[in-house]
């Protein structure tokens, strides 16, 4: 949440609530999103798991993605 309001004045923030809504929200916009920032602890899908899914897709795997836990 806090980077979220960090960051909200500068770029358009697309959010999931699980890894598996994520991944979802990653393809059907990955030709617009610019930077992945990704929670480990996620409820259905971790971030873990969501990271494996992405390396294995050519297009998606383009993206940075940063990883944060708490």
């Amino acid at each position: 949440m806090m980077l979220k309001e960090i960051l909200a004045d500068e770029y358009h923030i697309l959010e999931a609530e699980n890894g598996q809504i994520g991944l979802e929200v990653l393809e059907k916009n990955r030709e617009t999103i610019a930077l992945v920032l990704l929670d480990v602890m996620m409820p259905i899908m971790d971030g873990y798991t969501f990271l494996e899914k992405v390396k294995e897709n050519k297009e998606l795997s383009l993206i940075p993605v940063i990883i944060m836990t708490q």
